[in-house]
Order: structure tokens, then sequence, then C-alpha cells
């Protein structure tokens, strides 16, 4: 089980993470506080033809979270990858991204 969201920017080094939540995913993704510098596992999900997934790690560099009294609430989260497998899956997806041709 987990919460989907949508990758905002992505760098050879790190990405940025946005999520729409309710009640039940806050406690999904934090049973317990969450500090910067603590560790994540993230399955991306492509929507292409081949349905890829694949799974990055790395720590939080940064978050927000909204306000508490609102129904529905927004997570975004800067990560950093550490390792040098996450770093190449970031760098064989930005490869994959090609710009339309120019006329």
């Amino acid at each position: 089980m987990g919460v989907g969201g949508t990758v905002r920017n992505i760098s050879s080094e790190g990405l940025l993470i946005d999520s729409q939540l309710d009640v039940l995913d806050v406690c999904q993704i934090f049973p317990e506080a969450i500090d910067d510098d603590s560790a994540f596992e993230l399955e991306l999900q492509f929507s292409d033809p081949r349905d890829r997934r694949l799974l990055i790690r790395g720590v939080v560099r940064w978050y927000r979270l909204s306000a508490p009294e609102e129904k529905t609430r927004y997570f975004q989260a800067g990560l950093y990858l550490r390792d040098d497998e996450s770093r190449a899956i970031a760098k064989g997806i930005i490869q994959s991204i090609r710009m339309p041709a120019l006329n």
C-alpha cells in the first residue's frame, strides 16, 4: 500500500515530490515524527506503455505539510538520493526525457 504523488523536479542528486493526502495517508506516511535527513524509500511508477516501476532511496532534505485543519492536505518534500543505484536511476530518467523537435 502506498500514497500516490507526482515528481515535480528531478536531478541526478534528488527530486521534489508533491502529493495530496487524506487523514489515512498522513498516518501511513508519518507513523512517527519525520525530520530532515530521515531515510525514505520511494517507488516510482511510470504511466508509459512499459508500466515501469523503479525503487529509489535517499533522505528527506525538507518537507512541507499543509495545515491539519484542512480536510485534504498537501505534502511536498525535497529528497536527496544518497546511493549510486538511486542516482543512476534518476540519471536514466533524465536522459529518457526528450525535448520536442523545434520547427
